[in-house]
């Protein structure tokens, strides 16, 4: 009878006993390894430890020797004198049998044995002729040579002996620590593989069970689950495939039908969804640029009229503080010239020295000078500023007009010159002759606006920037390139979305370049970004030289939507 031939009960039962044998055979295998190797291992203990009892002895012996002679030092003569001798020469006796014993142990272990050559070399050729000296110093009743040699010779060559001898004996206690550690690894592995092989024949047998029971009737059922399962976590395509005619096959067929109905439920829920997501981004997206619009058009108006205002006085300043400058200079050359013609008496001329040094009149009137001038300089870089936001600002034009690109390059500039230090960024231009382009000045100029604080931002307000333009067929081309850290990969396409932005909360609105690309297509133009992480970002525009199929904006006269941009007295 073949295995599969067999009954379920049957299959389980020599199933469960072939686990078992093998796992009673591999048992039986590895404890008969481990036990041999444990055995090796008490046989390197019982080794290193009889070498460190063999090492320990020798020493012993040489104390007996030193003893020996410092007590026939003492006594040399009588009973005492002669069982000092007799001790001596027994311990010499133990000293070479152990000298030989242990190299006999040791002898398949350089280290070791190379310790105990040091040790007896030690005891040959500096201790014995020692030992021969004092024995002979004795005999001649030179007792103080005896006792120098034998404190200031022999006692420090013994301590140098005992040195070694502990090295020697340190090295054993080390393998023997090293032998036990291993055993106990060793034990300790086999303990691990015992527990293991019990938790395999568990588990062996609990999957064996599981097997046989899933090919009866559980199978099936761990499909419908897994079904379920996976329609609840969102996967509408699921269907199950049973050839089954049973109760199991018509409740798979019941369950499919369930599964189609719900897929186009959900079908239709999500395009009404989708439908309602779109309607809200666009509307909160409108809302969010009108909203933007309207407060940039505020302060850009606020900033033409404040322009506007500060024009004519500034204007008066100015020309007051240049009048004013002339007229010091010429009453310091008339006070000069009268001071050398005028005929006065030395008592007057004396008061007016008095006073002048008094009111320190040299200092007084170069300040004057300077004051005079410093306002000028003043006056002539406030009226600068004032005729940058005009230009900037553009509130006289409300409708297409010719304008010159570069004027308005410029402007920016000079409004960003906070931003474009020329200790920090070193602006380049590369500027074809262009004719002037029909277009709204004050939008294009909140385009290079945005264009040219993203570019310092992204420089940390240190750099290169290169602005370049030029003509192609009919259209006029702008490019803006830096050497920033450029824009990673996965952002480029995105890069034109509304409310996009990569700077942290608070720092940036993300409309920027949205409201950019917006108004170049209004000018019937594009705008398309190049850029490599850590090789810098280009920004090239094209415009028709005749935009005049630009829509015309709800406010024409509002500063660009730069989310940082300010005045600092730098600009002025």
């Amino acid at each position: 009878m073949q295995f599969k031939d067999c009954k379920l009960g049957t299959k389980l039962y020599l199933s469960f006993g072939a686990v078992l044998l093998l796992g009673t055979t591999v048992a039986i295998v590895l404890t008969l390894s481990f036990g041999q190797t444990n055995r090796q291992y008490q046989q390197l203990v019982d080794k290193e430890r009889k070498i460190a009892e063999l090492v320990m002895q020798i020493r012993a012996d040489k104390l007996l020797i030193s003893d020996c002679l410092r007590g026939w030092m003492l006594h040399p003569y009588g009973e005492f004198g002669k069982m000092e001798m007799a001790r001596m020469a027994a311990a010499e006796n133990n000293l070479q049998e152990n000298y030989n014993q242990v190299l006999a142990l040791a002898s398949h272990d350089a280290e070791m044995v190379g310790g105990i050559r040091e040790i007896q070399r030690l005891d040959r050729q500096i201790l014995k002729p020692l030992e021969t000296s004092f024995l002979d110093l004795v005999s001649r009743q030179e007792s103080a040579a005896a006792e120098s040699l034998y404190f200031e010779n022999y006692l420090p060559a013994r301590y140098s002996q005992d040195k070694v001898i502990q090295d020697v004996v340190e090295l054993s206690d080390r393998r023997i620590n090293f032998t036990v550690s291993a055993a106990n690894r060793n034990a300790s592995l086999a303990i691990k593989i015992g527990l293991s092989l019990v938790a395999a024949l568990i588990l062996g047998g609990a999957a064996l069970s599981l097997f046989l029971a899933k090919r009866t009737f559980e199978y099936p059922i761990k499909q419908l689950i897994a079904g379920a399962n996976k329609i609840a976590a969102g996967d509408s395509t699921h269907t199950l495939v049973l050839d089954r005619s049973d109760e199991i096959g018509q409740m798979a067929y019941a369950f499919n039908r369930m599964v189609e109905q719900l897929r186009e439920s959900h079908a239709a829920l999500q395009q009404k969804v989708e439908s309602l997501r779109e309607a809200k981004e666009r509307l909160q997206q409108a809302q969010s640029q009108l909203v933007h619009r309207e407060k940039m058009a505020s302060l850009g108006q606020l900033v033409a009229g404040v322009a506007h205002e500060l024009n004519n006085p500034i204007s008066f300043v100015f020309s007051n503080a240049i009048f004013i400058e002339d007229s010091i200079k010429k009453l310091n050359e008339l006070l000069t010239i009268y001071d050398r013609i005028a005929d006065l008496p030395s008592s007057i001329r004396e008061e007016i020295s008095s006073i002048k040094e008094e009111i320190e009149y040299d200092y007084l009137i170069n300040d004057l000078s300077q004051a005079a001038c410093d306002c000028r300089e003043g006056a002539r870089r406030v009226r600068d500023i004032v005729l940058n936001l005009r230009t900037f600002s553009r509130i006289d034009e409300a409708e297409l007009k010719p304008v010159d690109l570069h004027e308005g390059i410029d402007s920016t500039l000079r409004l960003l010159s906070h931003y474009y230090r020329a200790d920090r960024v070193v602006v380049h231009k590369n500027y074809a002759s262009l004719p002037k382009v029909t277009c709204y000045a004050s939008q294009l100029n909140q385009v290079w606006m945005n264009i040219l604080i993203n570019a310092a931002q992204a420089m940390n307000g240190k750099g290169n920037i290169w602005i370049a333009t030029g003509l192609s067929q009919d259209k006029v081309v702008i490019s803006f390139r830096d050497d920033g850290p450029g824009i990673e990969p996965e952002h480029i396409g995105r890069i034109f979305d509304p409310f996009f932005t990569t700077k942290p909360v608070g720092e940036g609105t993300g409309l920027g370049l949205s409201i950019c690309h917006g108004i170049i297509e209004k000018h019937g133009g594009s705008i398309r970004v190049e850029s490599r992480s850590g090789q810098g970002t280009r920004f090239i525009i094209k415009l028709p030289i005749n935009c005049s199929s630009a829509r015309k904006p709800a406010a024409t006269n509002y500063l660009p939507a730069a989310e940082s941009f300010e005045l600092t007295s730098s600009s002025l």
